[in-house]
């Protein structure tokens, strides 16, 4: 998207927009990622000019939108029928779309938290609290956050939350936990890990082409990248 085309959407956001739907959730980014669960409208927006550049018709991008609520598809397609303006039909739409979103997304806020924390226990356990494991875990962190702006950048999909540096550091774990000894608790440690990974393809199965603009789904790829980095850095 050229500048002047960004420029132009982030103006037509705030000429048409509410003060009141400006976002939902909360947004983190240190260059493009969302570290929290959040979607902006300007983000909506600027996503539905570069479809239109693209050549795509209203009626294309309206049937290419899986909807959460029914109620808020039914709000979608009365607008499309009643707007004529263009502008202001994708300010509205763009509102529209974070609504469905909302509760979604503070559902994967509610749980989030218990992730990251499930992992921090689990790597005190294995590691400890000590200087050489806090370098460690730091290293992690930082690895977790390039794969995270890397998705970002390389993806088309909007990416959030702190997925993959759970799963950076969960895949150090798993290398560590199965060079060691098979003790009870490196035992029961393991079988957490490896059955935590898989369960998030169960709770958030992958959809084609899945992206903010077509719902809120895990970026498995991006987690998958991440189980690899944390298992060859050498750390």
């Amino acid at each position: 998207m050229s500048l002047s085309l960004s420029q132009k959407a982030l103006e037509i956001s705030h000429r048409h927009g509410s003060p009141a739907r400006e976002q939902v959730g909360s947004v983190f980014r240190i260059l493009s990622h969302n570290y929290l669960f959040g979607i902006k409208r300007d983000d909506i927006v600027k996503s539905l000019a570069d479809r239109f550049v693209k050549g795509e018709s209203l009626q294309t991008i309206f049937n290419s939108m899986p909807f959460f609520n029914q109620r808020h598809k039914a709000d979608a397609l009365t607008l499309s029928k009643m707007v004529t303006d263009t502008d202001r039909w994708t300010v509205r739409f763009a509102e529209i779309i974070l609504l469905d979103r909302e509760d979604a997304l503070k559902a994967l806020s509610y749980w989030e938290p218990i992730d990251q924390i499930g992992i921090v226990l689990l790597f005190l356990a294995t590691y400890g609290s000590t200087q050489s494991a806090l370098y460690k875990f730091l290293k992690l962190l930082l690895a977790g956050m390039v794969v995270s702006e890397a998705r970002s950048f390389t993806s088309s999909s909007y990416t959030f939350g702190t997925g993959n540096i759970v799963y950076t550091i969960g895949g150090n774990l798993l290398k560590t936990l199965f060079s060691r000894r098979m003790t009870t608790y490196n035992t029961v440690s393991l079988v957490i890990i490896m059955l935590s990974i898989p369960a998030g393809l169960w709770i958030d199965p992958p959809r084609a082409a899945s992206n903010y603009m077509s719902g809120v789904y895990s970026d498995h790829f991006g987690r998958a990248v991440s189980l690899a980095v944390g298992w060859f850095l050498p750390v």
